[in-house]
């Protein structure tokens, strides 16, 4: 099995993006959250993530959208990308420090480092952001107006991308010297 895993390996190209567009994975950190995210191709895209807020019971809402800038270092299973993301987001907020309900909107900009396995279709990345929380719906109580996030997680890729279609082939007996030369008359190697 192994040899066949590393037979895929050898010149395979990352599916990330590609045949696989969409990821589903786990973000651990500050906050943690279910991650999902959506890569048209293969440098960026967009990601959803959703989780407990870390500060007071609630749950956080983070909508980012990602790029991956360049490529640090590839080997023959693996390849690493240095990038950056940056997106809004929105606490919901439930009790205990809020002292009562209420909801935090914010802004945020970062980089990120992601490692790709190229047999398969699995990112592991890391970011850390600055957030700006330009407003914030609460009643009693007010928080930081900038904070962070940063978080370390892994997504698992799947889907299939449809297959580009081929042009009709047309067959030999429709084709004449009209459709072939601009000048019936002088063939192109004279």
């Amino acid at each position: 099995m192994w040899a066949v895993f590393l037979a895929a390996a050898l010149g395979a190209p990352d599916a990330i993006g590609g045949d696989k567009p969409f990821g589903l994975g786990v973000a651990v950190g500050f906050p943690t959250s279910a991650s999902f995210k959506w890569m048209p191709n293969r440098r960026e895209g967009l990601a959803i993530h959703a989780g407990p807020t870390v500060v007071s019971l609630g749950v956080h809402l983070r909508v980012q959208y990602e790029r991956r800038e360049l490529e640090l270092k590839r080997w023959s299973m693996f390849n690493l990308g240095l990038g950056w993301y940056t997106g809004a987001l929105v606490n919901l907020v439930f009790g205990q420090a809020a002292q009562g309900t209420g909801a935090r909107v914010g802004v945020f900009i970062g980089p990120q480092v992601e490692l790709r396995v190229v047999p398969a279709p699995l990112s592991v990345f890391a970011e850390a952001a600055i957030v700006a929380y330009p407003s914030e719906f609460r009643p009693d109580r007010r928080f930081s107006p900038v904070g962070i996030t940063v978080a370390v997680g892994a997504r698992w890729f799947f889907g299939r991308r449809e297959a580009p279609t081929m042009p009709e082939v047309l067959p030999p007996s429709t084709l004449d010297e009209r459709t072939l030369f601009d000048d019936p008359e002088e063939p192109p190697w004279l």
